[in-house]
């Protein structure tokens, strides 16, 4: 039996996380050997409009991989909470440390959700702006501002490449915040499974943990290469760098990250009946369960050394329901 919820949270963070390598290599791609950095740092208008064009073309794969990441996090929730509830023994146990990795989890999930609405409300006005007064051919007046000089200057153009500098690269810290996060929970679930294998080696593996420990430096490594990512792309146009990264995002986000949920997902419902048989939850009957004790008599002597069955329970019910008795014929002789 396998939770369903973790099949959903990997099936959702591999899409997620392929449409995202799918768009970090078109921009590699399409950057590498064309994007002249220097030309960049002019924001000459005609550079920044084919920037544009270009960007509104893969704008929908961009948008499309964050908010299925974010759904992987929102199913992904429940049951990294769940583990960190039965590691805790139902919070008798590492109290601290698990309710760490649930505070990081929800973090991650609420963040993700966040910064992928607000980069969608910035995009989508950016793009209304390029395409109302840009590239459109019959409204292209405003951009340029011919109504305040001769000259095609393109302060329009200039203005909007600034704002959407600034918009990524907020966007940029908020949804890199996806990596610790998701590193803090790896790192964290590594510390207190160790010390549950300590106890109990049959409801979590020690390759799994260790697989865990090995992902979350890895994602520190992943939220680096988010902050180094665009500016590598624009100005260093290091190829070495860029083949990196994808390789071992290729490694993280779809074959070791799903492949550990997806593990998860076999052993939580294991370790939760486990769990439940070995240490039911306590209830206000003692267990919430009829339980038979045997009653003992007053006197041994009274039953002449047996012990008291229900047998002799019945015999004094059917005594008390004969009602009363006639005295014996010798009562009834007076003495002469």
């Amino acid at each position: 039996m396998v939770e369903i919820s973790c099949v959903l949270a990997a099936v959702c963070l591999m899409t997620g996380n392929i449409l995202k390598i799918v768009f970090y290599a078109n921009v590699f791609r399409d950057n590498h050997g064309k994007f002249d950095w220097e030309t960049y740092t002019t924001l000459d208008p005609e550079f920044i409009s084919a920037q544009w064009e270009t960007r509104i073309s893969r704008h929908n794969l961009f948008l499309a991989s964050g908010f299925m990441n974010t759904l992987g996090w929102l199913f992904l929730a429940y049951p990294i909470m769940q583990m960190a509830w039965i590691l805790s023994k139902r919070g008798s146990r590492a109290i601290s440390l698990n309710i760490f990795i649930g505070l990081l989890t929800l973090a991650g999930g609420i963040t993700e959700l966040i910064s992928n609405f607000v980069w969608l409300g910035i995009a989508y006005m950016s793009e209304y702006m390029v395409y109302l007064y840009g590239i459109n051919p019959n409204d292209g007046d405003w951009l340029s501002r011919p109504d305040i000089t001769t000259e095609d200057d393109g302060y329009g153009w200039r203005v909007l490449e600034m704002t959407h500098i600034v918009g990524r690269g907020f966007i940029i810290y908020v949804d890199s915040f996806e990596w610790i996060a998701m590193a803090g929970v790896f790192i964290f679930t590594f510390a207190s499974v160790r010390g549950w294998l300590q106890e109990d080696q049959t409801s979590f593996g020690s390759r799994w943990n260790t697989l865990g420990l090995f992902i979350g430096f890895v994602c520190i490594l992943e939220f680096v290469a988010e902050i180094l990512r665009f500016e590598e792309n624009m100005r260093f146009s290091s190829r070495i760098f860029g083949i990196v990264s994808i390789i071992y995002a290729v490694l993280n986000r779809i074959i070791f990250i799903p492949a550990w949920i997806l593990s998860l997902g076999v052993m939580i419902p294991r370790a939760t009946m486990k769990m439940t048989f070995e240490n039911p939850p306590p209830t206000e009957n003692g267990g919430g369960e009829v339980q038979m004790t045997e009653i003992r008599p007053e006197s041994a002597a009274d039953h002449d050394g047996n012990d008291f069955t229900i047998d002799d329970v019945e015999e004094e019910e059917h005594a008390s329901q004969e009602g009363p008795r006639s005295p014996p014929p010798a009562a009834f002789n007076t003495a002469e």
